[in-house]
């Protein structure tokens, strides 16, 4: 009868095998928190873009003038306060601000443009929409919007920019790596744009030309009219620092959204051109166009 030697490990190869493991277990801890800290931050930066995407709405915001989707800046006109407690945007997920049961911003609501209803194709873009449709964003618990570590956000304003800042896995500034801080800009061109086109009028009536533009400020109806033009009827209303409303121009930009441009030549012009309202007997136009980001183009519009 044959019997086969079997032989074990040798010293030396029962100690590379310990050593192996070692190594193993001491890389593990790093490893695997690597992989939690790049899923944190992968969670920070899909927080930020919910908020983004609370404030500015997804594309398309219109479709055949038939409203999707639209966030708290298309509504608004602005972007929301923040709380002097949390410094969070709470109007993202409701309107009553200090929780005492009444609405603190404007409700959504139509409203109707005062224009002669016989200028327009079929009424449409006779009315349109402002004021709060939220919420734009589900209540987070406890009221705080939180990063992928679970810290609040910090929230800023500046020159009508907004700040969303997370202190990374520290939650201390600076630092590095997964340390560092994570910043998402919310630019104020992203949500005010500059109009512009021209207009055909007859002669000897520039002065008496009349470019009112409908927008929502802080979710009310709110108005910017042209007192005017040059010769060549091109108007714009866009804002350049340092300058100064004038002929054709008003110093501002225009919140993006649904917004309707009228223009007429008013007959007995008032000093303060808001004042002015066209009437069935004077020459008008209008036109409903999205406004969207950077700068928008009316077309050519004419008065007789």
């Amino acid at each position: 009868m044959r019997i086969e030697n079997k032989k074990g490990f040798s010293l030396i190869e029962a100690l590379v095998i310990i050593v192996i493991l070692g190594f193993l277990l001491a890389m593990m801890p790093r490893v695997l928190g690597g992989n939690l800290a790049q899923r944190r931050f992968d969670k920070t930066r899909e927080r930020m873009e919910e908020i983004k995407k609370a404030l500015l709405g997804s594309n398309p915001h219109y479709s055949n003038f038939k409203r999707e989707f639209a966030g708290y800046l298309l509504d608004m006109g602005g972007l929301p306060p923040l709380d002097i407690n949390t410094n969070q945007p709470k109007a993202l997920w409701t309107n009553d601000l200090d929780e005492d049961g009444a609405p603190d911003l404007p409700d959504w609501k139509s409203l109707s443009i005062e224009v002669d209803p016989y200028c327009m194709f079929e009424g449409r873009g006779r009315t349109i929409f402002i004021g709060w449709r939220g919420p734009y964003m589900e209540k987070p618990p406890g009221g705080l919007l939180k990063d992928g570590w679970g810290s609040p956000f910090i929230f800023s304003t500046s020159d009508s920019d907004m700040t969303i800042k997370s202190y990374g896995a520290d939650s201390m500034e600076g630092g590095s790596g997964f340390n560092e801080d994570i910043t998402l800009s919310i630019k104020q061109r992203k949500y005010m744009a500059a109009i512009a086109g021209q207009i055909s009028f007859e002669d000897g009536l520039a002065d008496n030309v009349r470019i009112r533009v409908y927008y929502t400020s802080g979710g009310l109806e709110s108005k910017k009219t042209i007192k005017g033009v040059k010769a060549d009827g091109y108007f714009r209303f866009e804002f350049v620092p340092g300058e100064r409303d004038a002929k054709g121009r008003a110093n501002m930009n225009i919140p993006i959204g649904m917004r309707p441009v009228i223009v007429w030549v008013e007959n007995d012009p008032a000093e303060d051109p808001e004042a002015d309202k066209p009437s069935p007997d004077e020459k008008q136009e209008m036109i409903l166009f999205y406004v969207g980001p950077a700068l928008n183009w009316v077309g050519r519009l004419r008065l007789g």
